[in-house]
């Protein structure tokens, strides 16, 4: 006679419950990692802005832009980094933005000029312009250079 033993239905439910548990438990923690490396840091996270319009003068030999804070915190762009692109994608100039020595605020919008070397371009085509904030976050705006 043989006899076959086998885990009781009690054991079985309990053994499975606590493979759910621990399963949950594995999700829960990835899912949470997950979520605060797409939420960012605090203040970069609420660093927004948009480049509302602008001015390529090669006449003058200037670049202005508006810009609107459009996130939730105060935003330094006095001294930010400006880049301009060819319409091929090549570098033609980088820049650095002068405006107002005060943070902007979230909703209002500013003036920030930039000087250039009009050398480097043509009068009729057109440029990207991308600045960008220490947090990563950045935008983008394509303009006309003009007499």
């Amino acid at each position: 006679m043989s006899l076959r033993r086998s885990v009781s239905p009690v054991v079985a439910t309990l053994l499975l419950i606590l493979i759910a548990v621990a399963a949950s438990i594995i999700v829960y923690t990835w899912v949470t990692g997950l979520s605060a490396s797409v939420k960012g840091t605090g203040a970069s996270f609420n660093e927004r802005f948009s480049l509302e319009s602008g001015d390529l003068s090669l006449g003058k030999g200037k670049l202005v832009l508006y810009i609107r804070n459009t996130g939730e915190a105060d935003i330094a762009l006095n001294g930010a980094p400006a880049y301009v692109y060819d319409s091929s994608g090549t570098l033609v100039e980088a820049l650095t933005l002068t405006g107002p020595n005060t943070p902007l605020k979230p909703g209002k919008v500013a003036s920030y000029t930039a000087s250039i070397d009009v050398t480097k371009y043509q009068v009729g085509e057109y440029y990207r312009i991308v600045v960008t904030l220490p947090s990563g976050f950045e935008d983008s705006i394509l303009l006309k250079a003009h007499d």
